[in-house]
């Protein structure tokens, strides 16, 4: 026993020992990062590599980290080549080379966990919130015009709150969406786009989240690189990764900004002192006394406050995030404003050597208070809506502040001072995340996700209101929740000393619930003070529920051959609610790339051309937008009812009724499916300042739904079906260059430029009318783009000159249709002139224009001179259309009464020259209103000066002056091309109708880092 014992205390007094060797070999490990120019890199990330240990570089570039001897270190910083070094003494010092091109940066793929740049065979793009830090703007989507190849991100209006698109190589649908899947820190959020009642305008939900709270954005462009998460995807996918607390003392800092937004330009008003009047049954101009600029009243400057503050720190166990904010935007529009309160916790904690956790909530509460604007307002409402029908001889206001009456259009003062239409928000979103390494080279993450939305919103429209004098009270309520729950694995091994290997796999569920909730009051008692929903009969109520589910298991198998050669293959299979149980959809994908510098013939090339990687890929995505749109849920199922109510004589009550639904049910439907093949090379040169990225990808989208129309005598009126296929075929371009890097200038410049042609194809009948406004001026046709502007268009002679009418004016052309390919669509035709000249035969109609854009682009510089930095953003979409119906509006002149519509230039212009009816006869005749919406803007230009400690407990202050939207170089007579009043449709794009102008905004900011 004694031996026994002795033996034990050996073991221990080892295992002691030991111990203390290892923690005295733990030592403190401080150095500087600069560049190659003896610079200092602030923000530089230094990882001990194989763990999750780190801290980043402060304004000097200097750090200090606990390590062993012997452990690696490696900095990395985005634009930057990353280095690894061993920690052999208390001192190590990084120099870090540029990297235009930045294959070592490391990104998160859509499923496979972090890999450096040159390992993926797809395009993903990063944005780092650095670079965003100059566009002081309250929304992601906004900040990101103008950053990214490939993508045609428009603000569809100028409201506090907006809707803006986001386009990611063209569209993948008509009746759903083709904006991307949106994640925030691995969970899918919910995106879709919201709207108060009466309003019309609608708004982006990606504007509940702040700015400041966000690190970086990666952005995965189509199909072949987000097939795997399959039936969600086919639009790309935006991943938005938020600030995360630091190993390190706490660090805090406050932002705050103050900004002035006006409208950039005002339409030509009608600055005739004539009006027409009958004189002795003629009709000619008569004297007046004034005219009205209504726009004067209705837009304003408009000032916005933002204050924010961030505490974030943390141990090698326990790391933390704590922001809030306030943000507070007027609106151009008198009387409409933007209220968002934020607050945003992260906390990250390393339970043991193998476990961590991780949690994270989101809150925002947000209110809009939005004049009605839009397509979908009622234009007695809508101020915007309103001036285009007004006479502005008639004073809208009197100083007793009565409102004179405009006749049926409304009066747009009235409509500014008294309507009451807002929405309220309050959105949750959080997740709760375990990651895991139980054996050494297994991960298994786990992450659990929620994101609610709860929203009301009124409209109140007062009792003795001009154009509508009974009043009105509307309220709705909606209610949005989304579950997310995704575990995934993934294990590295080699097969041999060369060739190593990655296996994951995957199971997601994503369940989503939307609540509706209308109630209606028509008439309104006579005292303003009240708002009263009574329960008598003239109450109109309205409620649904909406439901669906989508399961998801994925394989993707990764090799690595040397170091030089990529190769990924992987797949996911989907199940829907919406379909039966046993049908699945397996969207299959495969990737590589090939990295040609690496190789030793190379070495003669590589003073001109330092690194060189060629890439393809091959995928499958779905979109399931339109099928779980509350109008389309549940087409699916056979005969559709809907309720209705009937009248009961004998209780005096109405009942309740279900009949057939307009829409007819379809038991075969399939989810519309792209499918994506890409290649390109990534290029770099001039010792790695130089990076030149090249894509070119064909799209081919199958399954696409549409709404066919059927015989009345069905009992219903229309059918959504598969019917119709679209083809995106397009080239990117990304140009990224550091022209000058030395000590004290600094010159970065990026260049993006993109084209998309999209076609549709195999559309029963040849085409189909999307019926705005109940015309078919929007149409779907086969061998044209998505969407397609075809109407009515001038009469000319063969030399193109408009033929004239026996008083003067243009006129419609006339002839004969022509169908040249027996499709159904005819898409020629051939004029016809009588005897005296004149056009004769069937109206004709022609292609008059497109939404799509021949090419995008962008040109970003930045300028550094020592702490001083000056950014400027140019941004360009050239080569489409847009359907004005502002200014058919405009021409709206009725030649048979002298009550007119005379608030515009054009109107001016007969009087002054007594030539009724020269723009009056363009009303009809659309080829006349589709106009060039080609444009460059000075999208963003900004300064920034950074005072280094200026004092003991500062670590900076950062002073920022900004514009965005400041110039827009284009030839559209209304107020801005780059809007739409439909929002992000597919269906209706590129048409402006009553629309709230983009403003011109200007900010001066500061931020304080203690």
């Amino acid at each position: 026993m004694k031996k026994k014992k002795n033996y034990f205390s050996l073991v221990l007094l080892f295992a002691l020992l030991s111990f203390v060797n290892l923690q005295a070999q733990e030592i403190k490990v401080s150095g500087k990062v600069t560049d190659n120019n003896g610079e200092p890199l602030p923000g530089v990330e230094i990882v001990i590599v194989g763990t999750k240990k780190g801290t980043v570089t402060d304004f000097d570039g200097l750090y200090s980290i606990k390590a062993n001897k012997g452990d690696k270190l490696r900095a990395s910083s985005v634009g930057m080549k990353t280095v690894t070094k061993t920690v052999t003494g208390p001192t190590l010092d990084f120099v870090l080379q540029a990297d235009a091109l930045g294959l070592d940066e490391v990104v998160v793929t859509a499923q496979s966990g972090m890999v450096t740049k040159k390992q993926l065979g797809s395009v993903i793009n990063s944005v780092r919130a650095e670079d965003l830090a100059p566009r002081t703007v309250a929304n992601i989507s906004e900040a990101l015009q103008g950053a990214l190849p490939g993508a045609q991100i428009m603000r569809n209006n100028g409201s506090a709150a907006p809707s803006i698109s986001i386009r990611l190589r063209g569209p993948s649908t008509i009746l759903g969406s083709s904006d991307p899947l949106i994640m925030i820190d691995g969970m899918i959020i919910n995106n879709q786009e919201r709207s108060g009642v009466g309003s019309g305008g609608s708004s982006d939900p990606l504007s509940d989240i702040d700015m400041n709270d966000i690190d970086r954005i990666e952005v995965v462009n189509g199909p072949a690189a987000s097939a795997m998460y399959g039936s969600m995807a086919s639009n790309g996918i935006i991943q938005i990764f938020t600030k995360k607390g630091k190993t390190g003392e706490p660090s805090v800092t406050i932002t705050s900004n103050t900004s002035i937004s006006s409208v950039r330009k005002l339409k030509p008003i009608n600055t005739s002192l004539y009006k027409w009047g009958n004189v002795s049954g003629n009709i000619v101009p008569v004297p007046i006394e004034k005219r009205y600029d209504f726009q004067s009243y209705i837009f304003r400057k408009a000032y916005g406050e933002y204050t924010g503050v961030n505490v974030s720190g943390g141990t090698e166990y326990t790391s933390y995030m704590i922001a809030a904010s306030i943000l507070n935007n007027d609106g151009i529009i008198r009387n409409s404003n933007y209220n968002r309160k934020n607050i945003n916790l992260k906390l990250n904690q390393k339970i043991s050597k193998w476990l961590k956790t991780n949690v994270n909530v989101i809150y925002s509460k947000n209110k809009t208070i939005e004049i009605p604007y839009g397509s979908n307002s009622d234009y007695v409402l809508a101020p915007l809506q309103s001036i285009l029908f007004a006479d502005n001889s008639i004073k809208p206001k009197n100083e007793d502040g009565t409102y004179n009456s405009m006749g049926w259009q409304g009066n747009p003062y009235e409509s500014i001072d008294r309507v009451d239409a807002n929405l309220n928000i309050d959105r949750v979103i959080t997740n709760f995340g375990i990651q895991a390494k139980p054996i050494d080279n297994l991960k298994i993450d786990y992450t659990f996700g929620y994101d609610y939305t709860g929203s009301n919103s009124k409209l109140l429209v007062p009792y003795g209101f001009g154009a509508d004098h009974d009043g009105r009270l509307d309220h709705t309520d909606n209610k949005y929740q989304n579950f997310n729950s995704h575990i995934k694995a993934n294990y590295n091994y080699d097969l041999t000393d060369n060739i190593k290997a990655s296996t994951g796999v995957g199971y997601q569920y994503l369940y989503d619930k939307k609540m509706y909730n209308f109630q209606g009051k028509p008439t309104l008692p006579i005292f303003s003070n009240l708002e009263v929903m009574d329960g008598t009969n003239e109450i109109k109520s309205t409620s649904s529920i909406f439901e669906y589910a989508i399961w998801g298991t994925w394989f993707q198998q990764n090799f690595n051959f040397d170091k030089k050669l990529f190769l990924t293959i992987g797949g996911r299979w989907d199940k829907a609610s919406m379909f039966d149980s046993s049908e699945n959809t397996f969207y299959p994908k495969i990737s590589g790339s090939l990295i040609l510098s690496d190789f030793d013939f190379w070495q003669n090339i590589e003073k001109y051309i330092n690194s060189f990687k060629l890439r393809a890929a091959w995928g499958k995505a779905g979109n399931m937008s339109a099928l779980t749109n509350p109008g389309y849920l549940y087409t699916y199922e056979g005969s559709l009812y809907m309720s209705d109510s009937y009248y009961d004589n004998h209780s005096g009550n109405n009942g309740v009724a279900y009949i057939l639904d307009y829409t007819d049910g379809n038991k075969d439907i399939k989810t519309e499916v792209t499918k994506e093949l890409e290649f390109g090379f990534d290029a770099a040169l001039l010792n790695g300042k130089l990076g030149i990225e090249f894509t070119m990808y064909h799209q081919n989208v199958y399954n696409l739904l549409l709404a066919t129309a059927k015989a009345y005598s069905s009992g219903y009126s229309k059918k959504i079906n598969n019917v119709g296929t679209l083809t995106n075929d397009g080239i990117e371009i990304s140009l990224n260059s550091k022209l000058m890097d030395n000590k004290n200038f600094k010159w970065d410049i990026g260049i993006n430029y993109s084209t998309n042609k999209n076609e549709v194809n195999n559309i029963d009948g040849g085409f189909v009318s999307l019926n705005v406004f109940g015309n078919d001026n929007s149409i779907l046709a086969n061998g044209y783009p998505l969407t397609t502007f075809y109407g009515t268009f001038y009469a000319t002679d063969s030399n193109g000159n408009w033929v004239l009418d026996n008083n003067g004016n243009p006129q419609l052309a006339k002839g004969t249709m022509i169908d040249k390919d027996g499709d159904g669509f005819t898409e020629s035709y051939e004029q016809h002139f009588d005897v005296n000249g004149q056009p004769t035969g069937d109206v004709l109609k022609k292609v008059l224009g497109k939404t799509n854009p021949d090419y995008t682009i962008s040109l970003n510089n930045t300028f550094k001179y020592k702490n001083l930095s000056f950014n400027i953003v140019l941004d360009a979409a050239q080569g489409y259309n847009v359907l004005d119906w502002d200014k058919r509006m405009a021409y709206s002149l009725q030649l048979s009464s002298t009550s007119i519509f005379t608030g515009w230039e054009f109107a001016g212009n007969e009087l002054d020259n007594n030539t009724r009816g020269w723009y009056g006869k363009r009303f009809g005749i659309y080829e006349s209103f589709i106009e060039d919406g080609s444009y460059v803007k000075l999208r963003n230009v900004s300064i920034s000066y950074n005072w280094n400690k200026p004092i003991k407990y500062l670590k900076s202050i950062q002073f920022t002056l900004s514009g965005s939207n400041l110039i827009s170089w284009d030839n559209y007579w209304g107020y801005d091309p780059e809007g739409n009043s439909w929002g992000k449709s597919n269906l209706v794009r590129s048409q402006d109708y009553a629309n709230i102008p983009i403003p011109k905004t200007y900010t001066f900011g500061a931020k304080i880092k203690f």
